[in-house]
């Protein structure tokens, strides 16, 4: 599920789309778990500048081993 973070008063909050509610059966005051994963913008230059690039995994070239 992708949603974005918005203001709510002073705090920030998330909304939880209505296909995800009905899916889930959620109703106000329901307890929830989630795991957040900011997603990271890569900036480029050229063609590439400002466009949205898939992430992609890291690896330490000794190791192979993923950070």
């Amino acid at each position: 599920m992708k949603t974005r973070i918005r203001r709510v008063g002073n705090s920030l909050g998330l909304v939880i789309p209505s296909d995800e509610i009905g899916r889930l059966e959620l109703s106000e005051g329901d307890e929830v778990e989630m795991d957040l994963v900011k997603k990271e913008r890569i900036s480029g230059f050229g063609i590439l500048r400002g466009k949205k690039l898939k992430p992609f995994k890291r690896y330490h070239k000794d190791f192979h081993k993923e950070f």
